[in-house]
C-alpha cells in the first residue's frame, strides 16, 4: 500500500506535504518528546498531553486526505487481520498494516508463582494483583484484556528486591490460573501448569529493554525440571527432590518495543496488553502490547506444556508488578528522589472475552509472587457495554484499607451499606450480626446510644469478628482482644495468627483479614469525636456469595430488597415498624453467642422516631453542612449522611464521606434544609448556599 500525500497548513497556505507515514512518524516522535517532558514538569495527565499532540492535524476543511489520529487509528488496526502463524509481528501509527519482524530473546528473569502452604503469613496492605476474574459458568476465555483508568500520579517505579532498586524497572503481568499439564502425567494432582503474558521494562539493569514475551511454568513438579526448563528455588526454601517449580521461555520468541516504556505510559488509555490461547484453535498461545503511543508489537508461539483437558483458561489476573524474583514495584519512593505523591493512584481493569455477557465471578487471589506498594481497595464489576470485567482500584496510602470483591460499610451514627450498594439508617441499640457468611465469616457491632443529648441515634461502640476458629474484637475503640485476650498491638505493627489470620495497625485503624480466604474488616477508630466510635467497612473476599446480615442482600447484587434472619424479604425502603421490628429485631444478637461479651455493656432497644439530618437544630444543621460542603462531599445521600454525623458526632465525622462514591439505592429520604430561622440565621443560610 502506498503512503498518500497529507496537506500542511504553514500559516494561511496549504501545501502538499511528505507521506503520511513520515509526517505522522514525525510528529508523533516530537510529540512524545514534548508530552514526557511536559508530564516531568506538571505532573501533567500523559493521556491528557497525548490527545493534544495527536489531535493537531488536518482538520476543518483542508483539502485531501488527512491522518487519522492516534485514538482513530487504534480503533482501525484492531480490525486489521494478523498474519496467521507462529512468529513477531509490529504495528505503527498510522499505517494500518501488520509486518512481520524478526522475535528476539526474552528476558530470563522467572516472573515468579504466589506459594501456597500452611503457617501463618504477614499482610503488608498490597495484594500484589489483588484479586483476578473467573468465568461465571467455567467457560473457557479465549482472551483477556489488562488496561488502566484513572491513574494519577504515577511518576516513577523502581523494582525492589532485598533492598536495592532497580530504576524503572516494572511488568505488566496478564496471568492465567493454574491446570493439569500433560507434562505432569497421572497421578501427580499437586502438579499443574501456568501461562503469563507479560511485558517487563527492564530498567537501568539491563539496558532498558521493553519486551514482550510468554512464560511458562510447571507447579509441584515431581522430578528434575525437564530439558530446557529451569529451575526455580523460592527465597528461604529448601528445594525438594519431588517438589520442582520449573519455568521456560521459548527461546527467540519475544519481541520488543524500539524504546523502554515509561510508567508513565499508563496513564494512556489505549495502553493494552493482550493475552490469547489456541489462537484460531491452532494450539499457539500469543501476546499483544499496545504502548498507547502508536506502536503495537505481537509474538505467537507453540506452548511447551498442553493442558490436558480443553477447557483450562476459567481465570485471569492482571496488574503492574515488580520485575522478577518476587520484586516489589515501588512507585514514587519518597525515600529516594521522587519526591512526595500522596494520592498516587490508579485502576487495573482485567477484561475477558468468554462468548458470555454476565459478570465475572471475582477472587481475591493473586497468581503472581510479584507485587507492588499500592493498597489494592474494594473491587468494581463494571456494568455496561465492553467485555466482562473487573476493575481494581489501587491507592498509595499507609493507612490500611478494605479489600475485597465486593465491601459494605457502616459509618457514623449509623448509616448502612450493604454489599450491594444499599443505603439505609439504622438507629437501634444493642448487639447486632452487620455480616455473615457460611459459618466461616461473621462480624458483629455493638450500637450504643447518643442519649441524653441524641437519643434517637446510635453509633457503633465496638466491632468484633471471627474468622474460622479466630475471634478479633476492637473494644471500646481502643482495646484489641484475640480469642478472649486482650492483647497489645502498637502502631505499625502486625500480628500474625497461626491459623492465617493477620491483624494490622496503623495509628487508630485496624485491619483484620483472613489470608485464606480474602475476607476482611477494616475497623477506624473515632477517639476525639464526641462520643467514642467505630466506622466499619467489611470486605468480602469472593464475589458472588451470600451475605446475610444488616449489611446483606439476599440477591447478592440486587440493592433494592433486604432480608431478615428468617428470609422474610422486604422491599425498599422499609417502613420504620419493619425497620425496627420483624428486620431489625431478627438480626440482634443473642447475650449468650455475643462476640463483644469482653466489652462495655451497652443497652437494647429502638428509637422513638426516625432521626435524620433535617430534625436537627437549624443552627447546628447549617454550621454542619458547612463543613461537609467544605470537605468536598457533593453526593446528595452522603451530604446527608455527613450533616448528620457532624452536628451528632463532631466534624471529623466528615472524613469518613471524602470521595465515596453514588449508594445504588438510598432508602432514606431525601433531607429538606430547615428554614433560615433561630438566632442569627443570616450567616448560616448564606454559607448554606440559601438566601431567604
Amino acid at each position: 500500500m502506498q503512503d498518500s500525500p497529507v496537506w500542511i497548513r504553514t500559516g494561511s497556505a496549504v501545501t502538499a506535504g511528505p507521506s503520511a507515514t513520515l509526517l505522522a512518524e514525525t510528529h508523533l516522535l516530537e510529540g512524545v518528546k514534548t508530552v514526557r517532558d511536559t508530564a516531568r514538569r506538571t505532573g501533567a495527565a500523559v493521556a491528557t498531553l497525548v490527545a493534544v499532540v495527536l489531535s493537531v492535524g488536518g482538520h476543518g476543511g483542508e483539502p485531501g486526505p488527512v491522518a487519522d489520529n492516534l485514538e482513530t487509528w487504534n480503533a482501525k488496526i484492531a480490525a486489521v487481520p494478523q498474519p496467521a502463524g507462529a512468529g513477531c509481528l509490529a504495528a505503527d501509527f498510522p499505517r494500518l498494516t501488520w509486518r512481520r519482524v524478526a522475535c528476539a530473546a526474552a528476558p530470563t528473569e522467572p516472573m515468579a508463582p504466589r506459594l501456597r502452604g500452611p503457617g501463618p503469613v504477614t499482610d503488608v496492605g498490597a495484594l500484589g494483583g489483588g484479586a483476578n476474574a473467573s468465568t461465571p459458568a467455567g467457560e473457557l476465555i479465549a482472551k483477556a484484556n489488562g488496561s488502566f483508568q484513572n491513574v494519577v500520579h504515577v511518576q516513577h517505579v523502581d523494582s525492589v528486591l532485598a533492598g536495592v532498586a532497580n530504576v524503572g524497572a516494572y511488568t505488566l503481568q496478564l496471568n492465567t490460573n493454574t491446570f493439569a499439564a500433560t507434562v505432569c502425567g497421572v497421578g501427580h494432582d499437586q502438579c499443574k501448569g501456568w501461562k503469563q503474558f507479560l511485558f517487563a521494562n527492564e530498567g537501568s539493569a539491563a539496558a532498558s529493554r521493553s519486551s514482550v514475551y510468554i512464560q511458562y511454568w510447571i507447579q509441584h513438579y515431581f522430578t528434575t525440571c525437564p530439558g530446557g526448563w529451569t529451575e526455580y528455588v523460592p527465597a528461604g526454601t529448601v528445594p525438594l527432590p519431588d517438589d520442582k517449580f520449573c519455568y521456560f521461555t521459548p527461546p527467540l520468541s519475544g519481541t520488543a518495543f524500539a524504546a523502554p516504556v515509561p510508567v508513565t505510559n499508563l496513564a494512556i488509555p489505549t495502553l493494552l496488553l493482550t493475552g490469547e490461547a489456541n489462537v484460531a484453535g491452532s494450539g499457539q498461545d500469543k501476546v499483544t502490547m499496545n504502548d498507547g503511543l502508536g506502536h503495537i508489537v505481537s509474538a505467537q508461539t507453540t506452548p511447551p506444556i498442553i493442558p490436558t483437558q480443553t477447557i483450562w483458561w476459567t481465570a485471569a489476573e492482571f496488574n503492574v508488578f515488580g520485575y522478577g524474583n518476587t520484586a516489589t514495584a515501588v512507585f514514587n519512593d519518597p525515600g529516594r528522589h521522587y519526591g512526595d505523591f500522596g494520592d498516587t493512584s490508579l485502576r487495573a481493569k482485567t477484561e475477558i472475552d468468554y462468548g458470555g455477557t454476565k459478570k465475572p465471578v471475582c477472587n481475591s487471589a493473586s497468581f503472581s509472587a510479584e507485587s507492588n506498594n499500592l493498597t489494592v481497595e474494594n473491587v468494581k464489576l463494571p456494568n455496561g457495554p465492553g467485555l466482562p470485567a473487573i476493575v481494581l482500584p489501587e491507592r498509595l496510602t499507609g493507612t490500611p484499607s478494605v479489600q475485597g470483591c465486593m465491601a459494605a460499610a457502616v459509618l457514623g451514627d449509623t448509616h448502612e451499606q450493604t454489599v450491594a450498594g444499599t443505603l439505609y439508617d439504622f438507629q437501634a441499640t444493642g448487639d447486632f450480626v452487620e455480616a455473615q457468611i457460611g459459618s466461616a465469616f461473621e462480624v458483629q457491632t455493638r450500637k450504643v446510644s447518643g442519649a441524653p443529648i441524641w437519643p434517637n441515634a446510635s453509633l457503633n461502640r465496638s466491632v468484633a469478628t471471627r474468622m474460622g476458629t479466630t475471634r478479633v474484637a476492637l473494644c471500646d475503640g481502643t482495646r484489641l482482644v484475640v480469642n478472649g485476650t486482650t492483647t497489645p498491638l502498637a502502631s505499625g505493627a502486625t500480628l500474625s495468627l497461626p491459623t492465617g489470620v493477620t491483624v494490622r495497625r496503623v495509628s487508630n485503624v485496624y485491619l483484620v483479614k483472613d489470608q485464606s480466604t480474602g475476607n476482611n474488616v477494616r475497623i477506624a477508630a473515632n477517639l476525639g469525636a464526641n462520643y467514642v466510635y467505630n466506622d466499619v467497612q467489611v470486605g468480602v473476599g469472593d464475589w458472588p456469595q451470600t451475605v446475610r446480615g444488616l449489611a446483606g442482600n439476599p440477591d447478592n447484587d440486587d440493592p433494592t430488597v433486604l432480608a431478615a434472619a428468617d428470609g422474610a424479604r422486604f422491599s425498599i425502603p422499609l417502613s420504620f415498624n419493619d425497620l425496627y421490628g420483624r428486620y431489625g429485631t431478627s438480626w440482634r444478637v443473642n447475650p449468650l453467642t455475643t462476640m463483644l461479651s469482653a466489652c462495655t455493656a451497652g443497652g437494647s432497644g429502638n428509637p422513638a422516631t426516625p432521626f435524620y439530618a433535617s430534625n436537627l437544630p437549624n443552627q447546628i444543621w447549617g454550621q454542619a453542612y458547612t463543613i461537609c460542603q467544605g470537605a468536598g462531599i457533593v453526593v446528595k445521600e452522603w451530604l446527608d449522611a455527613c450533616t448528620l454525623d457532624v452536628g451528632v458526632l463532631g466534624p471529623s465525622a466528615a472524613a469518613a464521606y471524602v470521595g465515596r462514591e453514588p449508594a445504588a439505592v438510598s432508602a432514606n429520604p431525601i433531607q429538606p434544609a430547615p428554614p433560615c430561622s433561630g438566632p442569627s440565621p443570616g450567616p448560616v443560610c448564606v454559607r448554606a448556599g440559601r438566601t431567604e
